[in-house]
């Protein structure tokens, strides 16, 4: 049902989808994912750097899925540090990976 509510742009309809599930699986990287990309396609972006943020410290390098979006999302929060720092660890972690030069190409452009 979120899902589905994202793919149609309706964001608070997939948030509320989203907080009636379980705890334990509101606590899972996919479904806090999809609560990021929630908030970031509403242009809530710091709520969504928020989530992505704490995805980012439970994951690590585990989990690549919405690095762009949080990228993106420190973009418009013009949050250069964090962004440089997210784009040193992001580097670390796989070079080869899509999401990584994306995260690298928003620090960039953010200078």
């Amino acid at each position: 049902e979120a899902l589905h509510a994202l793919h149609k742009f309706a964001g608070s309809e997939a948030i509320s989808a989203l907080r009636a599930l379980p705890h334990t699986q509101r606590q899972t990287a996919f479904v806090q994912g999809l609560l990021a990309r929630c908030h970031f396609e509403s242009a809530e972006y710091g709520k969504a750097a928020e989530v992505y943020e704490a995805c980012c410290e439970a994951y690590g390098g585990q989990r690549f899925v919405g690095l762009e979006y949080y990228s993106t999302a420190l973009w418009h929060l013009r949050e250069s540090a964090k962004l440089g720092f997210l784009a040193q660890r992001v580097l670390e972690w796989d070079r080869l990976r899509p999401q990584t030069w994306c995260v690298v190409g928003n620090c960039f452009s953010l200078q």
